[in-house]
């Protein structure tokens, strides 16, 4: 693991694109979980495969296929298997996995997916009498 510090949205990318993985291993932190962690949808977008924890909406953010990969919150133990299973598959699975999640970003986190039905709720708030 090498922390690279601040960098720019172009290093980010020319970054992801070496990695063979995201690894999120985000916990529970005093009623503090994960929300919707953007580098999800960000290395999904690339066809990054992800392996995380089940934390917060972490689950949520992930097409179903990759439920199986995904550890336990705070189990170093959990998320090593993970991590050991994920090495130990055929390339053609993870070129699936790549897929799927590509697949998955563009129907769920695509510009234009995500903002208009959070205009409609809002419209509906600012609607409603009090």
């Amino acid at each position: 693991v090498e922390f690279l510090g601040h960098l720019t949205l172009s290093d980010i990318n020319r970054e992801m694109g070496q990695a063979d993985a995201l690894i999120l291993a985000s916990r529970w932190v005093r009623d503090i979980e994960e929300n919707q962690a953007m580098v999800i949808q960000e290395a999904m977008f690339t066809g990054l495969p992800v392996l995380a924890t089940r934390s917060g909406g972490i689950p949520e953010v992930l097409p179903p296929s990759l439920y199986a990969l995904m550890s336990e919150p705070a189990n170093p133990e959990s998320l090593a298997a993970r991590i050991e299973e994920f090495a130990g598959l055929p390339e053609v699975t993870w070129r699936r996995y790549s897929d799927e999640g590509v697949a998955f970003a563009h129907e769920h986190f695509a510009q234009g997916k995500v903002a208009p039905p959070v205009f409609r709720l809002l419209e509906g708030l600012v609607r409603r009498p009090p």
